[in-house]
């Protein structure tokens, strides 16, 4: 799980996150603020991309994502 939150994802979580991606694991990503590079409001695609496009926005969201993770690892 990477927290998104602020203009700018962590540069360090940008590594671990691309070294997960590149060792073909999964990642969710967690944003609940509307800050973002882009003026448009999207984050960076390639983060994005990341974690097929799967960003939680609420708590709730987040637990639903983490349980179905779960179960495909089982």
């Amino acid at each position: 799980m990477f927290v998104l939150d602020g203009r700018v994802p962590d540069e360090g979580g940008c590594v671990e996150l691309g070294m997960a991606y590149a060792w073909g694991k999964g990642a969710i990503g967690f944003k609940t603020d509307n800050r973002a590079l882009d003026s448009s409001g999207d984050d960076n695609l390639m983060i994005e991309g990341c974690f097929d496009f799967k960003i939680a926005r609420t708590i709730e969201e987040l637990i639903k994502m983490l349980k179905k993770m779960e179960e495909n690892i089982k």
